[in-house]
């Protein structure tokens, strides 16, 4: 567990599909996370949605897919939020030991 917490916010690698780029495609203040093209126009479209409930962009774009985004967002949120806990330090730290 601790290895995919260390390394689950690799800036050469899209935060939601995994896929490993060579250049993050997310502008400043464009996104949280780094994303590839295709999984950052899907969490654009998902924050276009948000704003405006009823403008569904592509058949796809569903509850269950807007939903599936929001679920993903409050994971990495949470992930973050223990990754800046002491406990996480101090797991860091043994493994290193």
């Amino acid at each position: 567990m601790a290895d995919s917490l260390a390394c689950g916010f690799c800036p050469r690698r899209c935060a939601y599909c995994g896929l490993a780029v060579k250049e993050p495609m997310a502008a400043a203040g464009d996104s949280p996370y780094p994303f590839c093209p295709s999984c950052l126009e899907e969490y654009r479209a998902y924050r276009r949605r948000e704003q405006d409930a009823a403008g569904q962009e592509a058949y796809w774009h569903n509850e269950q897919w807007f939903l599936m985004w929001q679920a993903w967002l409050r994971h990495m949120q949470a992930v973050e939020a223990f990754r800046r806990t002491p406990v996480f330090f101090r797991l860091m730290q043994e493994k290193q030991d």
